[in-house]
This record gives C-alpha cells, sequence and structure tokens, in this order.
C-alpha cells in the first residue's frame, strides 16, 4: 500500500476530511472541539480558498497534531492555532514559567503583565500559527522574546458571520445576554448576584457551539466580563462575532483596547459600574444602537477586518509556498 492510500485510511479512521486542492492535500477535523469549532472552520474556508492559486505539493495539516508522525515522501506544513490570553497577571493560573512583558498593569504601575503563551513549545513546532487577537500580537512583539514564534504567526479575527444592515426596530427574542459556560466561576457568579441584586434584566445561556449567529440575530446586548482577575485579553472570538450580528456589546474594560480595530463600536466600563451602564442601555436602547450601528463607520471597519483576513489567508498560502520550496 503506497503512501497515499496509507494516508487516506488514517484520515477516515479518524473522520477527518481531506480535500485536493492543485498539488496540495488539505486535511482538517470537521467535528473539531465544539467551543472554537466556527472559528476553526471558518479559518479552514479561508485556506482552502487562498490555496486555490497555488500549485505547491504538499500535505497541510490543520489543528491535526499527531499528522507529523506520518511517514511521507512530500513535505507537511503544519498548522495550529493560539486562542488563549497571553496579558496575564503575575499569579494567574498557566502563567507560572512565563516571563514578565512590557505592558504595565492598570493601577500598578510597578507590575507589568506576563507574555504568556500556552503551549508554547508545541505551537513553536509548527510551521505556521494562526492568532485571533491583534491585542495579544501587541504583547508579545513588545516583549521583544519570542521573534521565531512571531515569523510565524498570521492574524486571523473572527468576522465569522456575514454583515446585514441592523435596525434598531428588529425584532430580538433576548433582551440582554451572558454566554457564561460555567456560570458558577467565582467571579461570574459574584457579578450575576450583583445584575440580579440591582434588578437588571439578563440572560445565561450556555452549552451553545453551532451557529451562534442564530442566537446573536435574536440578542440585543450582550455583556462581556473576563473568566477571572488575571486573564486579561479581550475575549474578541465572542465579542466580533456578536457586534457583526447587530448585538450591542457591552464590556469590561480591556487593557490595548485602543489596539482592537473596532473598540469604539463596544461600550467600555469598569466592572463595578458595568449594572449603571447595563441599565441605561436597556432603558434607551433604540438611542444605543442608532449611535453604534448607524455610525458611517461600523460596516466600513467591518467590511476592512473581512477583506484583511482574506488577504492574510493569500500570505498564508505564500508561506506554506515557500516552506514547500526549503
Amino acid at each position: 500500500m503506497n503512501i497515499f492510500h496509507c494516508l487516506i485510511n488514517w484520515i477516515r479512521l479518524r473522520n477527518y476530511k481531506s480535500l485536493k486542492i492543485n498539488n496540495a492535500i488539505f486535511i482538517y477535523d470537521p467535528n473539531f472541539d465544539p467551543g472554537i469549532r466556527e472559528y476553526y472552520l471558518y479559518i479552514s474556508r479561508l485556506l482552502i480558498n487562498a490555496l486555490q492559486g497555488s500549485n505547491a505539493k504538499c500535505i497541510i495539516n490543520f489543528g491535526l497534531r499527531k499528522l507529523k508522525l506520518i511517514r511521507q515522501n512530500i513535505p507537511i506544513i503544519s498548522i495550529d492555532f493560539q486562542i488563549e490570553h497571553t496579558l496575564v497577571k503575575p499569579g494567574g493560573r498557566g502563567g507560572e514559567h512565563a516571563p514578565v512583558g512590557k505592558i504595565g498593569i492598570r493601577g500598578d504601575p510597578d507590575s507589568q503583565y506576563l507574555c504568556r503563551i500556552a503551549n508554547y513549545h508545541m505551537l513553536n513546532g509548527q510551521d505556521i500559527v494562526i492568532e485571533y487577537s491583534r491585542i495579544n500580537l501587541v504583547n508579545i512583539r513588545l516583549s521583544g522574546i519570542y521573534k521565531e514564534y512571531l515569523n510565524k504567526s498570521f492574524l486571523v479575527a473572527p468576522t465569522l458571520y456575514h454583515l446585514k444592515s441592523y435596525s434598531q426596530n428588529d425584532q430580538r427574542q433576548y433582551d440582554t445576554i451572558t454566554l457564561f459556560q460555567n456560570p458558577e466561576e467565582p467571579r461570574r457568579k459574584k457579578f450575576t448576584l450583583t445584575l440580579t441584586a440591582r434588578n437588571v434584566r439578563f440572560e445565561n445561556l450556555n452549552n451553545i457551539f453551532d451557529h451562534l449567529d442564530s442566537v446573536y440575530l435574536k440578542t440585543k446586548i450582550l455583556i462581556n466580563i473576563r473568566q477571572t482577575d488575571f486573564h486579561d485579553t479581550l475575549e474578541e472570538l465572542r465579542i466580533l462575532p456578536a457586534l457583526r450580528c447587530g448585538v450591542i456589546v457591552i464590556s469590561e474594560d480591556s487593557p490595548l483596547k485602543e489596539c482592537c480595530m473596532y473598540s469604539e463600536f463596544i461600550l467600555w466600563e469598569t466592572l463595578e459600574n458595568l449594572p449603571d451602564l447595563i441599565l441605561d442601555v436597556q432603558r434607551n436602547y433604540q438611542a444605543y444602537h442608532k449611535k453604534i450601528f448607524g455610525h458611517p463607520k461600523f460596516y466600513t471597519r467591518m467590511n476592512r477586518l473581512s477583506t484583511a483576513n482574506q488577504l492574510m489567508a493569500i500570505r498564508i498560502r505564500k508561506k506554506i509556498e515557500s516552506l514547500v520550496q526549503g
């Protein structure tokens, strides 16, 4: 049995999918981890489209780390992605061995955030790493530590859903939601108890992974707060898809938010003052909606993000070609 048939059998046994794109074979997992599956499949579509313009002869392994163990006579290009917080305060979970970065911690002028890359050694062993957050990349770049890693890192923002023209008069089933997978986590539990004590209307939805846009399109307001007091990268995997579905996003303030290309369309406040802002937005929903989604730059900015992702996919294709050529 030749190597190609061995590869196909290996793929079938694991329920992976393979696509032949000119001289390349692109392998991915349509049943990827549900929590990040939509982002994973979105990246897969971008890469598949970009590879139509390439004749590179290789196997492209997207997120399937064991594939590198297969013996083969053509190059295997391994692509993975980084979806964790890099802005972590000292003492934060997973930051035990992370180096100190250059970003100061607000309110603590003598301290800096760590520059934490979860699973660093695994990721640095990949040929290409995709990052969801410009803020993470700024933190990594300013640290001056991970130059090799940065050279293989590419930003793909989670512009998962198509834009439509949104009106403040759209009929939406959910008034205000949170998306806490574990609502009993202490920090978020304390926050929701505060909302209840203040008579702030909200509903927590969890265990929804696929087609989350079907929820966002029925939602007026999304509340975003961080899971812990230590992990401070903005949760763009949640926020950006919601914005693209016409949801008003009210978020706990975030370091380096000015690096986010759509920060002006998010309503920011400290954790302590969030209940007041939520109440005000609920009372004046139409005015806030018009201010955000009626802003002349909103759709332009969102379309620019989608275009940037398409261009980034072409850059990734060129990186693959250079790796194949050696």
